[in-house]
């Protein structure tokens, strides 16, 4: 996994370190011009910390606060625009910029991190979620902070299992420091007012509500599990996690288990590649208009809100008026297959090497880590997906794993032995405030956020 920032050091620093038990401290938005202020010095009682999870998604991004040193709770932030269901809580990745819309901006970042227009609008984005973020819990969030000085700090997820030196964490770091500055000023969310802030590095800093050292990256595919392993629906064991996004598909294998001084959550392999939805429309798209130019009319902005599936199938893509010709629907199949198979096999080199790596440093030769079965998280918004599901949930994941395995190679012998996946739901914690009970079965597209919200304070402990 490397040296350095790998993800057990970004790990090991979102959730600390601890031998206590695990109780305790536990559409797009015009913002207001009005301006925000800081936490007043001659607020009651001691200093709160509070942490400003934003998982800044491909599709949408999502938003949780976490106070995990006073109350033990975290709060789902309404940044979606939207008065009721799931997409109140999903802002979509897109900006409005000098009378258009400026979309996609994240796979844009990370195709092009050296890009100074890019860098401006996904700032821009995001600061306009700090600033609505701040502004919801300043009049719309627990009343019981009201009255007490508050000290916040930001959380930003990082689409890697690692963060480590290089031009996309530097444009991150440089964007969420900017996202911060101008969403703590009156200033206009417009590219005027963050060339003002790069011109004038002092600008704004006296109303700055996050300082410098208190805005941290951390992996997203290490921050999607904190919600879980600090739960009481948490299960000890082998745990395999594949989260399917927009632009990527994060896959983690964990062991839960504990010892006379805690609980341990071991994070062994994990891979993070770009396998998600929109980039397999992308894939798709390509292939066929590669084959016949001017066959695709659709755009792959269309798509991006993270509400609206993507399509599924050919005609979908090519439009009803359009005949689906033998070399496109073959096109089609055929990319559809590799993609299916470059997917699944970044999930199998994860389990097979947990899988050896426990019987290698296990005393007894014989021992068998899944004697029959592994527990499977299927997560994200993409999980959603027919084409993902067919090819993770209905079969062709577990049985390209079964030959790593003791399991019979059988579908039906397996099913009579009760071997193989066992596929769960991740379950929302009860921490979480402001997340709807007929919404439960949707918190997976809010975990990343709500791990990312459990900030520097935690109560397990991570090899």
């Amino acid at each position: 996994m490397g040296n350095g920032n790998s993800i057990f050091d970004q790990l090991r620093t979102l959730f600390g370190k601890s031998k206590t038990s695990k109780s305790a401290e536990s559409e797009v938005l015009q913002a207001e011009s009005s301006p925000l202020k800081p936490s007043s010095q001659n607020a009651f009682g001691p200093e709160i910390d509070l942490v400003l999870g934003i998982d800044f998604g491909t599709s949408c991004s999502k938003v949780v606060i976490g106070d995990r040193g006073w109350q033990g709770q975290s709060y789902a932030v309404p940044i979606g625009g939207k008065v009721v269901g799931l997409d109140r809580f999903l802002r979509v990745t897109q900006v409005p910029v000098e009378g258009s819309v400026e979309a996609n901006l994240k796979m844009r970042l990370m195709a092009d991190p050296g890009s100074e227009r890019i860098r401006n609008l996904v700032a821009l984005y995001l600061a306009g979620i700090v600033r609505d973020s701040l502004r919801w819990f300043g009049s719309e969030g627990p009343r019981r902070y009201g009255d007490r000085r508050l000290s916040w700090s930001l959380n930003l997820g990082f689409p890697a299992k690692k963060v480590e030196k290089g031009p996309l964490v530097e444009a991150f770091r440089e964007i969420a420091d900017l996202a911060v500055r101008l969403g703590s000023t009156d200033l206009p969310l417009d590219l005027s007012s963050l060339q003002l802030l790069r011109s004038e590095p002092r600008a704004g800093e006296e109303r700055r509500i996050i300082p410098p050292d208190r805005i941290h990256l951390y992996p997203e595919i290490g921050a999607q599990l904190a919600g879980y392993v600090n739960s009481p629906y948490r299960t000890g064991g082998n745990l395999i996690l594949i989260d399917v996004g927009a632009g990527t598909l994060d896959v983690s294998t964990i062991i839960l288990h504990g010892d006379e001084e805690g609980d341990i959550v071991s994070f062994h392999f994990c891979e993070v590649g770009p396998f998600g939805t929109m980039k397999l429309l992308e894939a798709r798209m390509a292939k066929l208009e590669s084959v016949e130019t001017g066959a695709v009319r659709m755009r792959l902005e269309d798509f991006q809100s993270g509400s609206k599936p993507t399509p599924e199938t050919a005609d979908e893509i090519l439009g009803d008026r359009r005949r689906l010709s033998p070399p496109l629907e073959s096109a089609f199949d055929v990319v559809g297959e590799q993609f299916a198979d470059k997917a699944i096999w970044l999930a199998i080199g994860c389990a097979r090497d947990f899988r050896v790596n426990q019987k290698e440093v296990h005393a007894n030769t014989g021992f068998d880590p899944w004697p029959n079965d592994l527990r499977f998280f299927f997560t994200g918004g993409g999980s959603r997906s027919l084409f993902f599901r067919k090819h993770f949930v209905k079969g062709p994941f577990e049985q390209t794993l079964v030959p790593f395995t003791r399991w019979e190679r059988e579908p039906e012998d397996r099913r009579r032995l009760r071997q193989g996946l066992r596929l769960e739901r991740l379950p929302a914690p009860p921490d979480l405030q402001g997340f709807p009970p007929e919404l439960q079965a949707d918190f997976d597209r809010l975990s990343v956020a709500h791990g990312l919200s459990y900030g520097i304070q935690n109560l397990m402990r991570f090899t």
